[in-house]
């Protein structure tokens, strides 16, 4: 959201101004597909953008800062309906039902509202699992919740009646594999084994027009601080993502409904459409 509204508040100057500004404006916009290569959405939307302000709409005449900024605000506007209506699908799936989460996407929690009981996996290291169930419990008419360790989540799903497993994603690749919080791999073997569909929910912008994985490592301190409390010389491992395979997701929960590995397939096609203004 924040490339668009830089690209936006740019444009506008432009317009202020009279006359030019194209070109510094397709410059900006290289430089934020450049500046967060690993974010989807932010290569998605900023092309977006530049490809409806390259044809013009209405009275706004293409190529101008004026089609950009009408079409930035238009951006930020479908990213904010498209992230209330994936929330919504997802929420559709899972009423009054239960379901199990890990991690925080602002998505998923708009959703879980809706069913009657949900478990919650702390996620480890930052914990934020712990957020999103005290702020569930702090809902009125708030759903049964369950907090539980990130180690429990194999066992949660094999001793409850668990209906479903709902979590966000950080990026959904074209061959419909989830890159995601650490954890949701072993969640979704987990369901798998079980017989426990596995849903990821995002808007069909962080569907990633190619096949690079992006995965960062966290401090190794949060799990291991050899300086501080810990006396041994211990290697630490603190993957923050880890890669969903497709044949493990029963499905991604979007703005447009919910998509299979052929479905996500032909969104790929939609966006790489997008990019043909840089050419």
């Amino acid at each position: 959201m924040r490339a668009l509204e830089v690209l936006r508040d740019r444009a506008g100057s432009f317009a202020v101004r009279g006359g030019g500004g194209w070109d510094q404006l397709t410059a900006l916009a290289e430089q934020l597909l450049d500046a967060r290569p690993s974010m989807a959405a932010v290569a998605n939307r900023v092309n977006r953008a530049m490809a409806e302000a390259a044809e013009g709409s209405g009275d706004v005449t293409g190529k101008t800062p004026e089609a950009v900024e009408r079409a930035a605000r238009e951006g930020i506007a479908r990213a904010v309906r498209a992230d209330e209506q994936a929330a919504a699908n997802a929420a559709d799936e899972i009423r009054a039902e239960t379901a199990l989460t890990l991690s925080r996407s602002g998505t998923v929690l708009a959703a879980l509202p809706a069913a009657n009981r949900i478990f919650v996996a702390e996620s480890r290291p930052a914990r934020e699992g712990v957020g999103v169930a005290e702020q569930l419990a702090d809902e009125e008419d708030s759903p049964d919740v369950t907090l539980h360790t990130d180690a429990a989540v194999a066992h949660v799903l094999a001793t409850e009646d668990v209906d479903e497993v709902v979590v966000g994603a950080d990026a959904v690749l074209p061959d419909g594999r989830v890159v995601n919080k650490t954890g949701t791999r072993g969640a979704a073997l987990a369901a798998s084994r079980e017989g426990i569909p596995f849903y990821a929910v995002t808007a069909t912008d962080k569907v990633r027009t190619d096949e690079e994985v992006h995965l960062e490592d966290g401090n190794p301190e949060a799990v291991y601080d050899e300086g501080g409390d810990g006396e041994s010389d211990i290697g630490v491992s603190n993957p923050t993502f880890d890669v969903t395979p497709a044949d493990l997701v029963s499905g991604v929960i979007t703005e447009r409904g919910t998509f299979d590995a052929d479905g996500i397939s032909e969104v790929v096609a939609e966006l790489r459409e997008l990019s043909a203004w840089r050419e």
